[in-house]
């Protein structure tokens, strides 16, 4: 006989949990309004039978939901909010459409939360897979009661982010799975291959290709001197990891790495982009700047990009404007009249602090950056190409070179002994 969880609410308004077997939620029903119960929640106990073993649990169901089904979600309860459906009875949709385990457990975890009397924006800060901007927006609008509008710019503004790291990510990471797959082959081919044929070569008295020879001289090197190589390499990877990890290596790794040519130039796009469609959604919504460049800054991956967001914002406080603490002016000598401006280098696209200027002079701070952010979204695309343009041919150079060099010493050996 299935087993329930409810939430029922008892005599004075008391809200209380429970714990049932019975033939059906409508039977569970019954019996507690027999007792002078009335059920406000019902949720079957699903069996965690899985070949023929009870309490088995999927791990992969407590990984938290990918950013697509979240973003589903938020617009199926835009839809619904939308056309007069009740928040509770959204979530219970959301949770019962969904084809992801892990969206259905934080829907209901939300629906539970909501009904203890936490709001929803409350009960999304508890979940990891609902980005800070996502929960700002959407405890501006239950405060402001556009709740069905706010969730779907929150929607979208995943969205977007989405693709543009995804974008950026696939642009290097292409390149660098060319390579190992060819240092691999190559590998093995050095290590294993070549010399059983040297072995092969010499028992029947004949000499390798001067290639091949310099390629076992190398070989044999790298075998020889493997172990200690292995451990340089490691702890130069060790040592670099820990210095990423430290903040002041962080922050000079990420500073340096916005200044290398077309790869920098994207990277600054993606934070032009992040930063101008973040912002420019929260405010429509209604955040005050103070509170949007805080959650901003933590939307930046480059520790270099979120301290000059700080940094606009500190200034902000002093009594300065958004579009000089984007610049990164400074006062030098506070004592004189004129002011010394030093412009930031390699931090955000120039474009972007010059249009908050003349959004700060006209009052049209939201609609100004949803017009610096499809601008730079057109120059990320196209940096991303032009990326993808050099590494491509870069890539087949090098990692043609390796191989081919590696392929004509393997054939060359093998003329060898078939001659």
């Amino acid at each position: 006989m299935p087993e329930f969880n409810y939430l029922a609410r008892g005599e004075g308004g008391r809200v209380q949990r429970g714990h049932m077997v019975s033939e059906s939620a409508t039977a569970l029903r019954a019996a507690l309004e027999s007792r002078g119960e009335r059920l406000v929640s019902v949720k079957p106990i699903e069996s965690n039978r899985v070949f023929g073993v009870t309490g088995f649990d999927n791990p992969l169901h407590r990984l938290p939901p990918r950013g697509v089904t979240v973003e589903l979600a938020l617009q199926q309860m835009a839809v619904m909010l939308s056309s007069g459906l009740g928040l509770l009875q959204a979530l219970q949709t959301v949770a019962d459409q969904t084809s992801s385990p892990a969206m259905k457990k934080v829907a209901l975890q939300l629906c539970e939360s909501i009904q203890e009397g936490e709001s929803l924006s409350g009960a999304m800060a508890m979940h990891s897979c609902f980005p800070p901007i996502t929960v700002q927006l959407v405890c501006v609008g239950e405060a402001s009661g556009n709740l069905d509008a706010v969730l779907d710019r929150a929607a979208a503004q995943m969205g977007s982010r989405r693709e543009n790291i995804s974008s950026v990510r696939t642009a290097v990471a292409y390149p660098a799975f060319v390579g190992i797959a060819a240092i691999v082959v190559a590998g093995y081919l050095v290590l294993f291959v070549i010399p059983e044929l040297e072995k092969f070569l010499s028992s029947i008295g004949r000499r390798l290709p001067a290639i091949t020879q310099s390629l076992l001289d190398l070989s044999v090197a790298i075998r020889g001197n493997g172990p200690i190589v292995f451990l340089i390499v490691l702890v130069v990877v060790i040592a670099m990891v820990l210095a990423y990890r430290w903040p002041p290596g962080r922050a000079w790794f990420d500073k340096w790495v916005l200044r290398i040519p077309v790869m920098g130039t994207v990277l600054r796009l993606a934070g032009t982009v992040t930063f101008a469609n973040s912002l420019g959604v929260m405010i429509s919504s209604g955040v005050t700047v103070l509170e949007a460049l805080r959650t901003v800054e933590g939307l930046q991956g480059n520790t270099y990009l979120a301290g000059r967001v700080a940094d606009a914002r500190e200034q902000i406080i002093e009594g300065g404007n958004l579009s000089d603490g984007l610049r990164g002016t400074s006062r030098e000598e506070p004592g004189r009249e004129e002011v010394n401006r030093r412009p930031a280098k390699a931090a955000f696209m120039p474009m972007l602090p010059s249009m908050i200027g003349v959004a700060e002079n006209t009052g049209q701070m939201d609609k100004v950056l949803v017009q610096v952010t499809l601008f730079h979204e057109a120059q990320l695309r196209a940096a991303i190409k032009k990326l993808s343009a050099l590494i491509e041919p870069l890539t087949i150079v090098v990692v043609g070179g390796i191989v081919g060099y590696v392929y004509l010493a393997f054939f060359m050996a093998l003329f060898a002994a078939g001659g």
